[in-house]
């Protein structure tokens, strides 16, 4: 049958628990001396369900879903922890 595109879709989330397979994510974050650094954060979701008629047919549906972000981000807290410390030593 292959994909249907443009076919709208309503589910509940008591049938996506129902049909749930896989789910994972990851995050990680790195930040150098300098308070630069990068956040990257991946999910995934695997649904599968396999339905029957009276005829014999079988339909057998997934979804699979994964989302990546990624964020470059400056720590100014730090700056500004960093500089109060510092005063107070003078």
């Amino acid at each position: 049958m292959g994909r249907l595109n443009g076919v709208p879709i309503d589910v509940g989330f008591d049938s996506i628990l129902e049909n749930f397979d896989l789910a994972a994510m990851v995050h990680f974050e790195a930040f150098r001396d300098n308070q630069w650094g990068i956040i990257i954060d991946y999910g995934f979701m695997d649904l599968g369900s396999k339905l029957s008629n009276s005829r014999g047919g079988i339909l057998d549906a997934d979804v699979r879903q994964g989302v990546l972000e990624s964020f470059n981000n400056h720590l100014y807290c730090y700056e500004i922890i960093n500089r109060r410390k510092q005063s107070e030593r003078r």
